[in-house]
């Protein structure tokens, strides 16, 4: 009887003594004493108490207060590693100087019968002011450019160049990607002629006259469409055509246009 006795006490309390295995007793002590001690700290600490209160309310300031406060807070810290941290992620509302290169087609449209335009090779090179803020850029660029038109007729051509002094008053919207960011925009442009030359079949090189009634232009207006890339260090790809919106000559039709390749190599930034 004794001995029944003892194994039913022993198979009562196994489970109890298998629970007691796996249950950390000074762990959830521990657990208790700590947040009873987080606790009595928050009901006494007036300064978390203001943290908590502040981090439940809403910041309700500006785009350009908050970099305003965030300038403040880096004087106050005087911090060069800080510093040019944020120089770095601020450098997009920068005014960033930098090179352009065009590589341009161009040809003439609205040529009479029995002409036929042939577009010819021109390039420009310059400079260019860039400042972006949030998607927004606004590029003025200015530039020495190198253009021309060809036409045949009856066997014969005749090629016409004019170096030009151009500015481009670029908008671009920028589309932001992970890697790339793609950049949509119009450019109104215009291009003063400084000098210009008109080849023949088997003749030689004559100077373009401008002005008067049957002169060329010495101005003409262009309206550029663009689209292309925009690399992380602000360099831009575009592919742009544009669209002469003045006559070449003052008494004729054709109007000229053009295709063009823009890189735009962003240099130096100004605060």
């Amino acid at each position: 009887m004794k001995r029944k006795l003892i194994v039913l006490s022993v198979l009562a309390f196994l489970p109890l003594m298998l629970m007691a295995q796996n249950f950390d007793f000074k762990k959830a002590l521990s657990e208790t004493d700590q947040q009873l001690f987080e606790k009595e700290i928050f009901k006494h600490s007036v300064l978390l108490q203001s943290i908590s209160a502040g981090m439940s309310k809403a910041i309700d300031i500006g785009e350009a207060e908050a970099g305003e406060l965030v300038k403040t807070k880096l004087e106050e810290l005087n911090s060069p590693v800080l510093n040019n941290m944020y120089s770095q992620v601020s450098k997009e509302n920068m005014i960033k100087i930098g090179l352009l290169l065009y590589l341009a087609l161009s040809g003439i449209n609205d040529l009479p019968d029995p002409y036929e335009a042939q577009l010819t090779f021109g390039a420009g090179f310059g400079f260019f002011l860039m400042y972006t803020l949030a998607n927004f850029v606004l590029m003025p660029e200015l530039y020495y450019m190198w253009q021309g038109y060809k036409e045949e007729y009856s066997g014969n051509s005749a090629t016409a160049r004019f170096s030009q002094v151009a500015l481009s008053l670029t908008m671009l919207y920028i589309l932001r990607a992970q890697v790339l960011n793609f950049v949509l925009g119009l450019s109104p442009q215009f291009y003063y002629s400084l000098s210009g030359k008109i080849k023949e079949d088997g003749e030689p090189d004559e100077d373009i006259e401008f002005g008067g009634d049957y002169g060329a232009r010495r101005l003409q207006m262009y309206l550029g469409l663009s689209a292309g890339i925009m690399l992380q260090n602000a360099m831009m790809i575009r592919l742009m055509y544009s669209l002469g919106l003045t006559k070449i000559y003052k008494n004729q039709d054709p109007r000229p246009y053009l295709i063009a390749l823009i890189i735009t190599m962003p240099l130096w930034s100004l605060n």
